[in-house]
């Protein structure tokens, strides 16, 4: 009955989770729509729009909610990929969207701060970790960091808080009610109640109450900070904001004054009159007082009647501000020019302009140009707070004076970022000359249509915040390491007292000795002696086992066995030292697939069909004496011997296979020995046999040839064949060296070598073949040369000698001072040894020349048919 309410409550738990999921992904949709059809209404709810990339992350969280069951690898997916989308979101807010862009953009997808993608970032991993039971404290306290921000964000659209750069904005409604779904939906698919009625550790309870206690106070702590926050920020705007209309008014002011000065000298007598000289002498003394600037007297055709730059009477080109004058012409009022450069004085100049009435009609206009740097002596009398700056430029946004004098500025055009625009108060954020974010008011004058820029680094406003939240992030940090210590030191004896219960029944299971110390708890000191008692039952029988297993081990060591098991629930095997060894296993365990891979693939199909058969529930054969090859991994193939017994539980189909298990033996040295033995006895059969054609030619061409004397020629010749068989037993059928095959065949004639036979040659081995031919031939040689040739007297002499040229193998027999030669009358089988039977076994050619001085036998062949294969490397 239980085990069926706790199934319903799962089962409501995970349609509420579904509708809530449903509800972030509708949210989050109808913004994605909002956005891509101008609809802002969807997508802002009267406050600030969801992001694109927000929208998209908090959608795939609440798809994934959406999909049924914890351990979906689909949810899995889509929740890691929210926290990749959120990552993305982060990484462009932080750092991938320079300043100037964000601060010159009207998209709300540039204006808000990292808290919400931060926020879907720990929420998706929360859902991710969801999937794993043992991690659900870890995914609810994590959720419930993403719902303090949702809630703080929900705090900020209702409160009106906004955050110290007005360019950052809370997250607006949308966005903090999806995250609210999510996060309720998180909670609901774990489940808070059963994850929180799970054992904890000592330690996460204590931090969970530390942390109800200090939560709260944190977020009064920096809702207080963001009133604070504000509170500064809009007094620092006001302040921008007075001094650039005080600085404004003065400049006005300023050129009012020049207009008045102007006003009363366009009132001379001397312009009605038309005494221009007269008038400009009146003019060059109000300037000789000031000592800046020109006056100019222009006349509807643009003519310079009077400039007080020259003397009277210079010729003079058109004046230059001939649109402003214009208008001052027209409309009867003074007119105010921007920069230009003056065509007389050749400086910056900015002109002022007040039409001369004579007679009801504006006859002429006075244009005055005072220095300019009347206004940069102004601004450096208005005593600006450290660090902040003002600009005064003219309708074109050319820069007219700036605190700071710095004349290398003055005349170029005012940063676009720094013009005025549509925004609340007067002031707005931009990126100043030297790139650093700065905040700046602005007045625009209605009289002149200049403005008067006034800025202050963000930095300089931002420091006695950021003292202040230093103060509240201190407090705060020493508040909870207050409750974290009193929390510790309340429950000191109860942790202590526990942990040592908690490390003695580790301590029981791992073997190890216990702690004798007692603690300030009975009961924990009556299940520490218990504990004692039952480590001390565990180490007898420990220490038993251990002497079994040592008796067993010595049984596998003397008989170089090694035992494994198979585990058919987990599909792996295991084993010993030796096991590992032959398998070329490092590790402890092994797949039984990465097993198979093991075996070599000739082998494979039986290896599998043995094992499935010991295997079989039904009908398990005996897997005994079952030879395999083994390839290990660095190419090497080991021959092993298996042996093993399956255990089975339960009767008929229920039958099913509990373990498998084993030895092992590494049986390659005797694989090898029996291959050696087979290939030997074929070696001895197969040159026995060539043995005994070569015997029965023999017999067959002396007893044909010679009938009269064969028992001495037939045995002399198998004394022949016996001595090449000698000497190539003697090297263990490697081949023979020439010269002591030669020696061999003249065995007979021992004394005269040195002498009378001569010998001379590099050291070179013959192989067994290419032997037994040449040394029949060397024998035939030495019997003719004994009885009808040099060594038949007392004065011949033989030589014999061998030479490699190249890739060619040359031998010869050469006889001298012996009876006279000549060649004999029918072809014997000693001929034919010397000639035919050694051509061919050496694929070669042999030149025989009976001359009369003596007998000439030369064999030419390739050395590599005659030589052993390392005597052919080293040629």
């Amino acid at each position: 009955m239980t085990l069926f309410v706790d199934q319903a409550g799962s089962l409501k738990r995970q349609q509420a989770s579904q509708v809530a999921g449903l509800a972030a992904v509708t949210i989050a949709a109808a913004a994605l729509v909002g956005w891509w059809a101008s609809l802002p209404l969807l997508s802002n709810w009267g406050s600030a729009a969801m992001k694109p990339m927000t929208a998209l992350s908090l959608a795939t969280l609440g798809l994934a909610l959406t999909h049924p069951g914890r351990t979906s690898r689909f949810a899995f997916a889509l929740s890691l990929a929210a926290v990749a989308f959120a990552a993305l979101d982060f990484a462009i807010i932080r750092g991938l969207v320079p300043q100037a862009v964000v601060l010159a953009s009207d998209d709300d997808s540039f204006h808000s701060g990292p808290g919400m993608p931060l926020a879907t970032a720990i929420a998706g991993s929360a859902l991710a970790l969801s999937r794993f039971e043992r991690h659900d404290f870890i995914a609810i306290m994590l959720c419930g960091l993403a719902g303090i921000i949702a809630v703080y964000a929900l705090l900020a659209y209702l409160t009106g808080i906004e955050s110290l750069h007005g360019t950052v904005r809370s997250p607006g409604l949308p966005t903090a009610v999806s995250m609210l779904c999510v996060v309720a939906g998180i909670i609901l698919r774990i489940g808070m109640i059963p994850a929180l009625r799970k054992s904890r550790p000592l330690r996460h309870l204590l931090i969970v109450l530390t942390c109800s206690i200090i939560v709260p106070l944190l977020l009064l702590a920096v809702y207080t900070g963001f009133r604070i926050t504000d509170a500064q920020l809009e007094q620092t705007r006001k302040n921008l904001m007075n001094e650039a209309h005080t600085l404004s008014a003065e400049v006005d002011h300023e050129i009012n004054g020049e207009i008045e000065r102007l006003r009363a000298l366009a009132a001379s007598p001397s312009l009605r009159q038309g005494d221009f000289a007269e008038f400009q002498r009146q003019a060059e003394a109000p300037l000789a007082l000031r000592q800046s600037g020109n006056v100019m007297l222009v006349d509807r055709n643009m003519r310079q009647l009077v400039n007080t730059w020259v003397p009277f009477g210079t010729p003079m080109p058109k004046a230059i501000v001939q649109e402003p004058v214009e208008r001052a012409l027209a409309a009867g009022k003074p007119q105010v020019t921007g920069l230009f450069i003056g065509p007389v004085s050749q400086q910056l100049l900015f002109s002022i302009i007040v039409p001369v009435q004579i007679d009801d009609g504006n006859r002429y206009a006075l244009v005055r140009s005072p220095n300019r740097h009347a206004f940069a002596s102004l601004l450096a009398a208005h005593e600006l707070p450290p660090g902040w700056q003002a600009v005064v430029a003219d309708a074109t946004h050319r820069i007219i004076a700036r605190s700071g004098q710095e004349d290398g500025l003055i005349g170029t055009e005012l940063p676009q970022a720094q013009w005025h625009r549509a925004s609340a108060g007067g002031a707005f954020e931009f990126v100043d000359f030297e790139g650093r974010p700065s905040l700046q008011a602005y007045a625009v004058s209605d009289l002149t249509g200049w403005e008067t820029v006034v800025w202050e680094p963000k930095a300089l406003v931002e420091a006695p915040v950021r003292a202040l939240w230093w103060t509240i992030s201190l407090t705060a940090l020493l508040a909870f390491t207050l409750v974290v210590g009193l929390a510790l030191w309340l429950g000191r004896t109860i942790a202590r007292s526990v942990g040592l219960a908690a490390r003695a029944a580790a301590a029981v299971g791992k073997g190890s000795p216990l702690s004798l110390s007692g603690t300030p708890v009975d009961e924990v000191n009556t299940l520490m002696a218990e504990l004692r008692g039952a480590a001390a039952r565990r180490q007898a029988a420990e220490q038993d086992l251990q002497a079994s297993k040592d008796r067993l081990q010595l049984a596998f060591d003397a008989t170089q066995l090694g035992w494994w098991q198979y585990d058919p629930r987990r599909r792996v095997g295991s084993g010993d030292a030796r096991f590992k060894e032959i398998f070329d296993v490092t590790t402890d365990e092994i797949l039984i697939e990465d097993l198979l891979k093991r075996v070599h693939p000739d082998d494979a199909e039986r290896f599998r069909a043995n094992r499935q058969g010991a295997l079989d529930p039904a009908n398990a054969k005996p897997y005994v004496h079952h030879e395999f090859r083994v390839r290990r991994r660095d190419g090497t193939v080991r021959w092993v011997e298996g042996n093993g017994l399956a255990y089975f539980e339960g009767a008929g189909p229920e039958r099913r296979l509990v373990s498998f298990g084993g030895t092992v033996q590494d049986i390659t040295e005797r694989k090898e020995r029996e291959e050696k033995e087979h290939l030997l006895m074929r070696e001895v059969n197969h040159r026995a046999k060539n043995m005994l054609c070569v015997v029965d030619s023999i017999a067959h061409q002396t007893a044909t040839r010679n009938p009269v004397d064969f028992i001495e020629r037939f045995s002399e010749r198998i004394q022949a064949l016996s001595a090449n068989q000698d000497l190539l037993i003697r090297n263990e059928w490697n081949g023979v060296e020439i010269k002591d095959l030669v020696c061999a065949q003249l065995a007979h004639f021992a004394d005269l070598i040195g002498s009378r036979i001569v010998m001379h040659g590099s050291r070179l081995r013959l192989n067994p073949a290419s032997a037994q031919a040449i040394g029949l031939a060397l024998h035939e040689l030495a019997t003719n040369a004994g009885k009808y040739g040099a060594l038949s007297t007392e004065m011949g002499r033989v030589d014999i000698g061998w030479v490699i040229d190249g890739d060619t193998l040359a031998m010869n027999w050469t006889e001298h001072e012996g009876p006279r030669v000549s060649a004999p009358k029918r072809r014997g089988f000693g001929t034919i040894v010397m000639e035919a039977m050694a051509e061919r076994s050496v694929n070669g050619t042999v030149d025989l020349d009976y001359a009369p001085s003596g007998l000439t036998w030369r064999l030419t062949c390739p050395a590599a048919s005659a030589l052993e294969s390392g005597e052919r490397e080293q040629i």
